[in-house]
């Protein structure tokens, strides 16, 4: 714009961050009993909706099967699994997009 004296211009930077993903849960110092869910919450990704995500558990290594929404994950831990456990968990998250952008998340839980 024009103010009379000259264009008035301002310059203002945005930082790119990467994708991250948190894995989101309630269980303080990560302390688990036979159950627990971990939410999936995407930040810095070129999408309009985080279900613009593929989104690849793991627990113990292992793929659990039968996830009804890809963002949460529900695990029960069996009943035979000693006190002091751990129990990691991984999340791939991918972009479906032209632009394939990914980010890891990792949390370990302790079986109480």
């Amino acid at each position: 714009p024009d103010y009379g004296d000259g264009f008035l211009g301002k310059t203002v930077n945005i930082p790119v961050s990467s994708p991250k993903i948190v894995l989101a849960h309630s269980y303080p110092k990560n302390q688990i009993n036979s159950s627990f869910v971990v939410n999936a919450v995407p930040f810095f990704f070129n999408i309009l909706s985080p279900l613009d995500l593929s989104y690849s558990w793991k627990v113990n290594g292992v793929a659990p099967a039968g996830q009804e929404n890809p963002r949460m994950l529900s695990v029960q831990i069996p009943g035979e699994t000693p006190t002091g456990s751990s129990v990691p968990v991984m999340l791939i998250a991918q972009g479906r997009g032209a632009v394939s952008e990914s980010a890891v998340g990792n949390v370990v839980f302790m079986k109480k």
